[in-house]
């Protein structure tokens, strides 16, 4: 209520024709309607089920995920805290260690009960070494990455180097994760891809002339 009574005093007094006011609403008017022709466009782009469908058969390597088993063995590299805390093992140390229990891996069994013995990540040890399932879209590390989508069903990765520790990645299994889950994903994605180049176009499209294009040099003087 309080609102509607200053705007009519505003009104009143015929501050959207005074500076500051005035340029300050034209350019929330600019903003505003920038922003609603963006959403119009994303609205009002088609992206149909058969370009979807398309897309998914044409980049079936994106959705790729792996269920993995991992083995951890951590290290510190202080050698004042390896000092005084004997249960610490240094890098070199947790290589030697993990290279070594990697030989002793031929079967998913052996890799469980090597977990339960020797795996220090104690969330992943209490499922049997269990790391969940990796999508190609996931945050992750690119040298982790890199390793674990290179795996084939079955394979043990080399030890991977990680800060405080190396990981042993076993692959349990590897497939594609169903186009029902992925459909809305790739929806979105060429949505946002259309409208991207449509602003790219427009872009383009806009005739501009630099009336002094040495402003734009690194040497030259500020003005």
């Amino acid at each position: 209520a309080l609102m509607s009574k200053l705007l009519e005093f505003a009104e009143k007094d015929k501050l959207a024709q005074e500076s500051p006011y005035k340029e300050a609403l034209e350019a929330s008017r600019k903003q505003i309607l920038t922003n609603a022709e963006l959403n119009y466009r994303y609205v009002h782009t088609l992206v149909t089920a058969d370009d979807q469908k398309k897309f998914f058969e044409a980049n079936k390597d994106r959705y790729t995920q792996v269920k993995l088993q991992v083995l951890y063995l951590g290290f510190v590299s202080d050698s004042a805290a390896k000092e005084s805390n004997g249960k610490y093992r240094a890098q070199a140390e947790a290589k030697k260690k993990i290279e070594e229990l990697r030989t002793q891996i031929h079967t998913g069994d052996d890799f469980v009960r090597l977990v339960k013995q020797y795996s220090e990540d104690q969330e992943s040890k209490g499922r049997n070494g269990d790391y969940g399932t990796l999508k190609k879209s996931d945050n992750l590390p690119p040298e982790i990455k890199s390793i674990v989508f290179a795996l084939k069903e079955g394979d043990l990765s080399a030890p991977v180097l990680q800060q405080n520790g190396f990981y042993l990645f076993r692959a349990q299994t590897v497939g594609l994760r169903p186009y029902e889950e992925v459909k809305d994903e790739i929806y979105n994605e060429l949505k946002e891809t259309r409208v991207r180049q449509w602003i790219g176009e427009t872009q383009n499209s806009i005739p501009l002339k630099f009336e002094n294009d040495a402003f734009f040099s690194s040497t030259a003087p500020l003005q």
